[in-house]
């Protein structure tokens, strides 16, 4: 009996990490993270927030960068739960902003927010799909796309890798902790 309830709690306690997805950019830009329509992603040492370096998102009006994901099934009680989970780095403040689009596996968009570009420096992005807008009808996320501000410009990403209070611990994310 003992020997279950410890097998139990071991599961319990792995089974949010089975989710989390940690995304390094210190070799080179994972396959999940493409470009639609003018621009270019590529790994940086400019800046960075963990590690050597980041994502460098080159990136024009209208384009997008896109990132497939594991499917994701959210419900009412799992939304407050999970979410994004990332660092921005803006070299210079805007007046506008880079929009994060959460998609179902027909394209559409269920989940969205927009991230303003109002500071300059790194900033932490984290939001649970709770918060977030859109129809929320598809609770099946397959992937997500950041969508660019009516210019061209450049933002860097990186993900903390580390488990504390401070960076969600109970909020495995999409660019999942």
């Amino acid at each position: 009996m003992k020997n279950s309830c410890f097998i139990v709690l071991f599961l319990l306690g792995i089974i949010p990490s089975a989710f989390a997805q940690l995304i390094g950019f210190e070799e080179e830009v994972p396959e999940a993270f493409t470009v639609s329509g003018k621009g270019e992603v590529k790994i940086s040492s400019l800046f960075y927030k963990e590690g050597e370096s980041s994502l460098e998102w080159d990136f024009q009006p209208g384009s997008t960068l896109d990132v497939q994901i594991a499917p994701l099934s959210l419900n009412t009680r799992n939304e407050k739960q999970f979410g994004i989970t990332l660092w921005i780095y803006n070299e210079k403040p805007q007046q506008d902003s880079i929009r994060f689009e959460f998609l179902n596996k027909e394209g559409e968009v269920s989940y969205w927010f927009s991230y303003r570009l109002q500071a300059a420096g790194w900033r932490a992005c984290w939001i649970s799909f709770e918060y977030m807008q859109g129809d929320k009808k598809d609770k099946k996320i397959v992937a997500y796309r950041l969508v660019a501000p009516q210019r061209k410009g450049r933002i860097f990403l990186d993900f903390s890798g580390k488990e504390n209070e401070s960076s969600y611990h109970s909020r495995p994310t999409v660019a999942y902790q």
